[in-house]
């Protein structure tokens, strides 16, 4: 399902399913993350970038992630070549593999 975000101020969001042309309902997710954990990636993905977009995709990437998995696909990751090989694994995403 694709789902972009719209930001009403303080605290408040809407959540759009594109395909579903429809308004979900949404969870609010409060996390400590280490300042240095944020500040790198913000120095890789521009200083402007906001926490909560930060947070956002990173919820939309695990979210893709167990959806793959749950179809039976690993989560990988290679050079540009692609060549070297590195699988993701993590509990969490493991869990939604179908089961042999």
């Amino acid at each position: 399902m694709d789902f972009f975000w719209i930001n009403l101020g303080a605290g408040l969001a809407k959540c759009y399913s594109a395909s579903a042309h429809m308004e979900l309902d949404m969870a609010e997710v409060r996390l400590q993350i280490p300042d240095e954990v944020i500040s790198a990636l913000q120095e890789k993905l521009g200083i402007n970038m906001k926490v909560t977009d930060i947070a956002k995709d990173a919820v939309t990437l695990f979210n893709w992630a167990v959806g793959e998995r749950a179809k039976g696909n690993l989560i990988l990751s290679s050079d540009e070549d692609g060549n070297k090989m590195t699988r993701l694994a993590m509990p969490s995403i493991e869990r939604a593999a179908p089961i042999k």
